[in-house]
This record gives structure tokens, C-alpha cells and sequence, in this order.
């Protein structure tokens, strides 16, 4: 059945109705626990459960992802298509965990046309994984994504670094995620920002063409750039956010030795860089991050001492009027550094 109507959508190319109906078809069955199982062959042949799944994955692969990865889709075919993520959620979350990597690569990079359907099937991955206290397997999703597709001058938007998303993803860490999954997210999220950052050459002067222009040197510049700044901001949200899961003093103690190989880590892999934003960003989260855990008080005195700050850690003049960001984040910096000493 799924090999047929796969073989008809391709046919169809963006057939809209086709899609929706099909997605009806695939949501009957689904839902309704008798429908399509209860022949004696199937139920004598094999598990129902088994039947189910491999012909929930069989959709999956064979009409959903198709769309998705079709450049040429229409914003009502992706819709739909992403409206079928959100089906296989209900039906069978286990599945979708092999496709979310690729699913959430999709997200990144969706018309804006879509962005309402797109952020609701974000949401519904954000309250799956919940549910299941599997959120450490979306973030490390997130960490292997590659933000790898332009965004067309506003006809496009990255839904992983949207506020809306963000905002979810913190509350739902904070809430429901076991602080034993905290240390191998974070970890994950550093490796991957560490890997693209590492990748990154340059100087002030094309750090200000980067921030200004939005054009990088070449394909792969644009990868780079454009996966490391969306990996900063995820990182900075949840290192916030999972200070909320320490509960014990142990706890605290692990965790702001995390907080501190983390941050030395980052600064040395990061200086240098035309990576000023993101390194003024992850100092200031994790200064943060540590004024609200006990035990922290030297650690952050030596990060914070006022001549580091001013010659390790805020950039050049030249650097602060080249782009608003960086002036603004150079300013929260200061200000974080003069309210800690006084």
C-alpha cells in the first residue's frame, strides 16, 4: 500500500490533496486500533505492534522524507509533510527519533510561509521528549545539525534559534530533564561548537564583513559560520536552563566543574576567531550560569577580575561600532563584571 502511494505522489509531484489524504489515511490507521491489523493472516504472520511500526516507518521514509528534502516543494506540501511529523509523533515517537536529526535540519531552514505549522511540530517534539525524559536525545540531535542552508533574505527562518523554540526547550529542561542527562548535553552541544569553531579563520575586518554583509567567502564558510553561531545560542539557553535540574550539593559541586572546563575550553578554542559575538555571549551566560551555584565564588572572582575582562574578554573599539550586537553584549559584559564587585 505505502510502495503504491509513494509511487503516485512521485507522480503527483506536490498533489496537495493527494498528501492530505494520504496523511488522513496514515492517521486512521494509527489511530484506530483495529483498523488495518485484524486479518487472521497479519495477526497469526507476525506482532501487530511490529506491523504497525514498519508501516509507520515505511511512511516515514517513503512519503514524508521525500517532501521534506524536495527543494521545489510547495510551502502547502511542506506543510503537510511537517503536519506527518507530528502524526508519527503520536503513533510511534520511538521511530521518529531516527529521523529527528534530519527532521530538525529541515527546521533550521523552513520558509516562513510554513513557520506556524513548523514551530507547532516543534513544540510537539519539545513535549514527546518530555514526556518520555528523553530530552537528551533531541539536543544531541541538535548538535549534529548543519545549518548548512542559506536563508534567503527573510524568505527563510532558522526555527532552532527562534525565541519560541528556545523558550520551550529551557522550560521543559528545567522542568522534566534528569540532571544526569545535563553533563552529556552540554558536552555534546561544546564538541560540535569546539569542531565548527576550530574551522574558523580570519580577522576583525572580515568579522565585520560576516556580521554586516551576511555573505561568507564560500559554501563552506557559510556552513561554518552559520552552524556555529546557531549552536552558541542553544548552548547558552540550555547551560541557563539546566542549572534548574541541580537539586543536591553534589550536584552543584559536579556541575560547576563542568561550568569550569566548559568555559576554559570555549575561550581558548574561541580566541582569536572572528568569533567575538559568541565568545562575549558564553562568557556572560556562564558567569551566570555560576553566580547561582554555590561554591563558585574564586572561580568567578578570576574570571571576572576587572583587568582580564577588559584585555581578555571584551573586543576591540573597532570590533564594538563594526556590529550592535557585539556592543551590546560588551556592555551586558561590563555591566555583569561591575555588579560583581560592587
Amino acid at each position: 500500500m505505502y510502495a503504491f502511494m509513494h509511487k503516485q505522489l512521485i507522480a503527483l509531484k506536490t498533489d496537495e490533496r493527494a498528501l492530505a489524504a494520504i496523511n488522513q489515511l496514515a492517521r486512521t490507521y494509527f489511530s484506530n486500533n483495529c483498523f488495518g491489523t485484524t486479518s487472521n493472516s497479519s495477526i497469526i504472520s507476525t506482532d501487530i505492534y511490529q506491523k504497525q511500526a514498519d508501516a509507520l516507518n515505511s511512511w516515514l521514509e517513503s512519503i514524508i522524507r521525500p517532501i521534506l528534502d524536495d527543494q521545489q516543494a510547495t510551502s502547502s506540501a511542506l506543510a503537510l509533510a511537517l503536519d506527518g511529523i507530528s502524526l508519527a509523533l503520536d503513533a510511534g515517537p520511538d521511530l521518529v527519533q531516527a529521523h529527528s536529526e534530519h527532521v530538525l535540519s529541515v527546521l533550521s531552514c523552513v520558509p516562513t510561509q510554513v513557520s506556524e505549522t513548523a514551530t507547532a511540530t516543534l513544540g510537539h517534539l519539545i513535549s514527546t521528549f518530555k514526556k518520555a525524559r528523553r530530552l537528551d536525545l533531541l539536543v544531541s540531535s541538535i548538535a549534529k545539525v548543519q545549518a548548512d542552508r542559506n536563508l534567503e533574505h527573510g524568505q527563510r527562518t532558522n526555527l532552532l534559534v527562534a525565541p519560541a523554540f528556545l523558550g520551550e526547550l529551557s522550560q521543559a529542561v528545567s522542568q522534566a530533564m534528569p540532571h544526569a542527562q545535563v553533563a552529556a548535553c552540554i558536552t555534546n552541544l561544546v564538541d560540535a561548537l569546539v569542531a565548527e569553531a576550530s574551522k574558523q579563520t580570519g580577522s576583525e575586518r572580515s568579522s565585520k564583513r560576516r556580521r554586516l554583509s551576511h555573505k561568507a567567502t564560500s559554501a563552506e564558510d557559510s556552513v561554518h559560520e552559520n552552524t556555529v553561531e546557531m549552536l552558541t545560542i542553544v548552548l547558552a539557553n540550555f547551560v541557563l536552563a539546566s542549572v534548574a535540574t541541580v537539586s543536591t550539593e553534589h550536584q552543584s559541586i559536579q556541575f560547576s566543574k563542568l561550568l569550569v572546563g566548559t568555559y576554559t575550553r570555549l575561550m581558548d578554542t574561541l580566541a582569536g576567531k572572528e568569533l567575538a559575538w559568541e565568545r562575549l555571549l558564553l562568557h556572560y551566560v556562564l558567569m551566570e550560569a555560576g553566580s547561582r551555584l554555590d561554591g563558585t565564588e574564586r572561580w568567578l572572582e578570576a574570571c571576572m577580575y576587572p583587568e582580564r575582562v577588559r584585555s581578555h574578554i571584551l573586543t576591540s573599539s573597532k570590533a564594538l561600532a563594526a556590529d550592535p550586537r557585539i556592543a551590546a553584549l560588551g556592555m551586558l559584559v561590563a555591566f555583569q563584571t561591575a555588579a560583581h564587585w560592587t
